[in-house]
């Protein structure tokens, strides 16, 4: 566990650097270090507890999202003496800010794909099966794809972010991840994202549709 502790610690290094300008922004250019190790400290503190996935889809939706938020969150809370509002709106603003960057970092190949997964057949179908969770594990997700007139439609009956988050005392945070979905799925030209259900709403699922942006809904 002491490689993949580096590893996701790394992870959150990077997440932060790319957040420095909306961190600064928030807190103050004198605070960002200060931030930084603060959150990094609170890793440190849950780090060896984290869980550990056979399913490449859960390790990649939990770690891109579960402990930086966590840590950071801490960190508003606790170094910063902020209040539980006042935390929930900062981490929002620089988690969004994160998701907005990862997606403009991705590779010039993915960012061809994606609007073409409308017309396509095949995308389609491949997109599919990327939502499609393979393995039943502690804190991971689990999809159905139910009958519907979407042109893409998925049903997430199980949220590792909301168990997780949960189990940490820190259920408020969860809503805020769901939140990057909208931007990823902003980059799907072409479609419309439309989700009214969430686990971490205290609904029984997440119903994602993806409809053609000319079709009425």
């Amino acid at each position: 566990m002491g490689d993949e502790k580096e590893l996701h610690k790394s992870e959150i290094v990077q997440f932060q650097n790319w957040c420095e300008p909306v961190i600064s922004e928030l807190l103050g250019d004198d605070n960002y270090d200060r931030f930084c190790q603060a959150a990094l400290k609170e890793y440190d503190s849950f780090a060896l507890q984290l869980p550990c996935f056979e399913d490449d889809m859960n390790k990649s939706l939990f770690y891109s999202n579960c402990p930086w938020m966590l840590s950071n969150y801490r960190a508003l809370r606790g170094e910063f003496n902020l209040n539980q509002e006042e935390a929930l709106d900062k981490l929002r603003q620089i988690s969004n800010f994160k998701h907005t960057k990862k997606f403009e970092n991705e590779s010039e190949f993915m960012k061809s794909i994606y609007p073409k997964i409308a017309e396509d057949e095949l995308l389609r179908e491949e997109t599919l099966k990327r939502f499609t969770i393979k393995k039943d594990e502690k804190y991971g997700w689990a999809t159905v794809l139910p009958e519907s007139d979407a042109y893409i439609a998925v049903d997430y009956t199980k949220c590792g972010i909301t168990d997780w988050f949960r189990e940490q005392g820190a259920p408020e945070i969860a809503p805020i991840a769901c939140e990057g979905d909208y931007i990823q799925f902003a980059l799907w030209k072409g479609l419309k994202f439309i989700r009214t259900k969430t686990i971490a709403n205290g609904d029984e699922i997440c119903d994602f549709r993806f409809v053609h942006e000319n079709k009425r809904v």
